[in-house]
């Protein structure tokens, strides 16, 4: 399809604002091989090279751009930062100077000035008069603009050495010392240009600034007040000095000193910038917002502004224009990685995960160490349930971070979700353990082709690996961080060449190739408390007609759910509500769920108080060793009342057969000094029943091969 150069403009915007760099430049190429002094798609393809760092390459656009359009005072502004970044002072001066006699703005023209300004600090212009050469200062400056912070500070200390007595060397020191995060050193450079020339209001205002980095609040306000009393006009002291003030939460006398410096310079960016960051950073985002919109009234490439604008907006959950404010941040700096972190919980916040998701990845490969977008991808993916994946990115921010409380907190939230603390009972059930040893010695040869379904940790595998076959033992895990997890167990135990740990379904096994032949045996424990839960039927269908061996044998074997009436006064106070203080609370049960189970660190306590009104009662049987399908069951069953008493519903547990007369059964009432890994569950009545021995209670019985579920239809007397 053949575009109009307008079309192909706005797609690549569209590409450069949605962070895909690579698209942009293709359609702004294709248009400048059309129209080469095309000066929007010019401008665009510099401020791509400057995104990337290529910021000699960017000077042939901006040049293009603005010779082709010198209206724009955006193409001044990308020009000269461009000039000044790398250095040629001489260029860049020339450049303003041109600007000033095409048009350019006052306001814009004071702000590419101070482009040598960092974070507030002043550079000097070199004094023509001092000892050395203009061009030697003016290098170890070109030398800092440009990024070479210790090639600058070796050349100026060569330099002071030099001329021991130059206020300007020392000055210059001081500020690359504190760039390089040596405040210390600063300090001490600035104390020795003050000495040579105590009257230079720079040095005062760069020497205050480096003493709050230290945490010398007082000392830092003193400075300020000396840069200020010999310059009572010097608006960037008084934003500086709102600064300091703002650390110290002296609220009125920052807001002052901000209002001061903008007084004296009402163009003048800082100023507004570092105002609109103490309302935000206090939640009067109303004015922060003000504050921001100014900025970039000022100076409009600013992204900073334009990203500050939006955390602003967006805490005013002004989701979609907070967007738009961080898309302009990233257009105009491709590698701001905050912008991208932001951008991220912006459409985050607007339900747009997908596009989050890949926004914080894209901050992660400016820097795959950023915690912030860790997190929150782990965040997104806890979210929409993707629990492996959150795991895994909290797993990253406690290997950068390990005292980070919000991450481990959030990965056991996780960890509970994808691998549920019932495992670890079900691991220490030593009468089910010792009942699933007993059955795979007496099933396992020297030849036997072992398929375990549900590895957990690992525990049966080995355990049949000890039984004697030579060949290897397949074990399945669905759940990746299991799988990963029982393949290091087996392997510290020993068995990591008779075992293979298969990260897969049981449904996703092929027989030749994660398998070799069909198996002998087929082991699995993935049964639940009420049996049917897992997909066990599904799974035990698919393994059966595909993957078991003829004449294989299936442990378990069988297996039955079973019931009984569950009885006792304390059972019914627990689970019922009737009155308290006289007043009716019965309506509370309603909502209640009327499924629970028999649970927890009251388990052997509740023994004690369970009582049976009737025999055990079994309710469904399942053998699979002899059949190949388990459709869903509806039943009637009519339960005798043995022993009268309250009866607050029905009490359903499991019984195995693994093979032969190898049997386990979770028995509410068994013994034992440790409760079954397999918890009986509780189906409730609406309301406790006063049941009399000679009754029969009749319960409608149904599984829809995934739960059973138990209802009380009538009580009646015979």
């Amino acid at each position: 399809m053949n575009l109009t150069l307008d079309q192909a403009m706005s797609r690549g915007i569209a590409a450069h604002k949605e962070g895909r760099l690579q698209e942009a430049e293709k359609f702004y190429k294709a248009i400048i091989r059309v129209q080469p002094e095309h000066p929007d798609a010019n401008h665009n393809l510099g401020v791509l090279a400057i995104g990337v760092g290529q910021i000699e390459a960017s000077l042939p656009y901006f040049k293009v751009a603005l010779e082709a359009n010198r209206d724009q005072s955006q193409f001044w502004l990308s020009y000269i930062d461009a000039l000044v970044t790398l250095g040629r002072l001489d260029d860049a001066r020339e450049v303003i100077e041109l600007g000033k006699d095409s048009g350019l703005q006052n306001g814009i023209v004071d702000q590419l000035k101070a482009r040598l300004v960092g974070s507030g600090i002043t550079l000097p212009v070199p004094n023509r008069s001092t000892e050395p050469d203009k061009k030697q200062i003016e290098r170890v400056v070109s030398l800092y603009t440009e990024g070479s912070l210790e090639e600058a500070l070796i050349q100026g200390k060569a330099l002071a050495e030099r001329f021991p007595h130059n206020s300007v060397i020392h000055n210059i020191l001081g500020i690359i010392c504190f760039r390089l995060g040596q405040a210390e050193a600063g300090v001490i450079h600035y104390d020795k240009s003050i000495t040579i020339k105590p009257d230079d209001p720079i040095v005062h205002n760069n020497l205050g600034i480096a003493l709050k980095e230290l945490g010398r609040h007082e000392e830092a306000i003193a400075s300020y007040r000396r840069a200020i009393d010999l310059n009572p006009n010097y608006a960037e002291v008084y934003s500086n000095y709102g600064n300091v003030f703002s650390d110290l939460g002296q609220k009125e006398e920052a807001i002052y000193s901000y209002h001061k410096a903008i007084e004296l310079k009402p163009d003048y960016v800082d100023g507004y910038y570092n105002l609109g960051n103490y309302f935000s950073g206090r939640g009067n985002y109303h004015e922060a917002i003000s504050c921001f919109s100014k900025v970039i009234t000022l100076n409009p490439v600013l992204c900073e502004a334009h990203n500050n604008l939006g955390v602003a907006l967006g805490n005013l959950s002004q989701y979609e224009d907070a967007i738009i404010s961080y898309r302009k941040a990233i257009g105009l700096k491709a590698d701001y990685i905050e912008a991208y972190f932001n951008l991220g919980n912006g459409l985050k916040n607007i339900n747009e995960y997908r596009k989050s998701i890949s926004f914080h990845k894209m901050a992660l490969v400016l820097n795959p160490s950023y915690v912030n977008s860790l997190k929150e991808l782990g965040s997104i993916f806890q979210q929409v349930g993707s629990h492996e994946q959150a795991i895994s990115y909290f797993d990253r921010v406690q290997k950068i971070t390990p005292d980070d409380f919000d991450s481990y907190n959030l990965r056991m939230v996780s960890l509970a979700h994808h691998v549920p603390q019932w495992h670890i009972p079900m691991m220490n059930d030593i009468p089910r353990n010792n009942a699933y040893k007993k059955a795979l010695e007496a099933t396992i040869g020297r030849s036997t082709q072992v398929l375990e379904i549900g590895t957990g940790s690992g525990l049966l595998s080995m355990l049949a690996a000890k039984c004697g076959t030579k060949k290897e033992i397949v074990t399945c895990e669905m759940v990746p961080i299991v799988a990963r997890t029982a393949k290091e167990i087996i392997t510290e135990n020993g068995y990591s060449e008779s075992i293979k740990v298969v990260a897969k379904s049981s449904k996703q096994i092929e027989v030749g190739h994660d398998l070799p032949f069909k198996a002998d045996l087929i082991v699995s424990e993935i049964l639940s408390n009420e049996f049917l839960a897992e997909g066990v039927l599904d799974s035990i269908e698919d393994a059966r007609s595909r993957l078991l061996a003829p004449n294989g044998i299936f442990i378990p074997s069988q297996g039955s759910i079973l019931l009984n009436l569950m009885g006792g006064d304390a059972f019914s106070k627990e689970f019922f509500v009737q009155k308290m203080f006289g007043l009716d609370l019965s309506k509370f049960n309603n909502i209640t769920s009327r499924k629970s189970y028999f649970v927890g660190a009251n388990s052997f306590h509740k023994k004690d108080k369970l009582v049976f009104l009737s025999d055990d009662v079994e309710a469904f049987k399942f053998d699979f060793n002899k059949s190949t399908q388990f459709p869903r069951e509806t039943k009637i069953l009519d339960i005798s009342v043995k022993k009268s008493g309250v009866c607050s519903g029905i009490i359903q547990w499991i019984h195995l057969c693994l093979f032969n007369d190898i049997t386990f059964e979770n028995h509410p009432k068994q013994g034992g000094e440790y409760p079954s890994g397999w918890q009986p569950t509780l189906y409730l009545f609406e309301a406790p029943l006063n049941l009399k021995k000679g009754q029969v209670v009749r319960v409608s019985a149904e599984h829809n091969r995934q739960n059973p579920m138990f209802k009380l239809v009538s009580v009646e007397d015979l």
